[in-house]
């Protein structure tokens, strides 16, 4: 009877491991549609500037939408020249670290 619990444990373990691991995967991938997004976007105008956030460090994908991107890719964009990266605060920093009094302002210029 030890034995059978023992081993439903184990199973229930490894349930969630391969939730966390599944669940990881999907975000991954959504990352990578996000980020492949901005990066097309970018290279269809040399002269386009890509929006990072200053606090979170999302960026701006071409619909409009502050997404976040692999931590290695936005590691890489520091050393990489093109294309061109401006900072700026997506709605959801402004919120958090901002003042009421400043908070429209920054939004309408978002």
């Amino acid at each position: 009877m030890e034995r059978a619990r023992e081993l439903c444990s184990m199973a229930a373990d490894v349930t969630d491991t391969a939730t966390r691991v599944r669940a990881d995967t999907r975000l991954r991938r959504r990352q990578r549609r996000d980020w492949d997004a901005i990066w097309e976007a970018s290279q269809s105008d040399p002269h386009r500037v890509l929006h990072s956030c200053a606090y979170c460090h999302r960026m701006k994908a071409p619909s409009g939408e502050w997404v976040a991107i692999p931590l290695t890719v936005s590691k890489s964009l520091r050393s990489y020249k093109a294309p061109f990266v401006s900072h700026g605060f997506c709605p959801d920093c402004i919120a958090t670290h901002f003042p009421e009094s400043l908070r429209q302002e920054l939004l309408d210029e978002a």
